[in-house]
């Protein structure tokens, strides 16, 4: 049972920039931001497939769990990331 941490971080930041980048574009309420970025991190949970959680630590659950599952997982990385970037003042509020 391994867990790659790096995974996680890599699709959270992905997630991050792909949430900040389409609320400008599309001029949303930071509101839906966590809707998004949920919907983002279960768009990347289901295209890389084989390495998410549920492969990573040898659950025995059905693959869309272990989307959702990991898609969550995802999102939690990405708002680490948007505390970081509002810590050092990359992003203003």
């Amino acid at each position: 049972m391994k867990l790659d941490i790096e995974y996680l971080a890599i699709l959270g930041f992905c997630v991050e920039t792909l949430t900040e980048m389409l609320k400008k574009w599309l001029e949303f309420d930071s509101r839906y931001t966590l809707i998004f970025a949920l919907l983002i991190g279960l768009l990347l949970a289901t295209l890389t497939g084989t390495e998410g959680l549920k492969y990573q630590l040898d659950w025995n659950i059905p693959d869309w769990v272990g989307n959702i599952i990991t898609g969550i997982c995802i999102s939690s990385f990405a708002k680490f990331y948007d505390y970081i970037f509002k810590f050092i003042k990359l992003k203003e509020d």
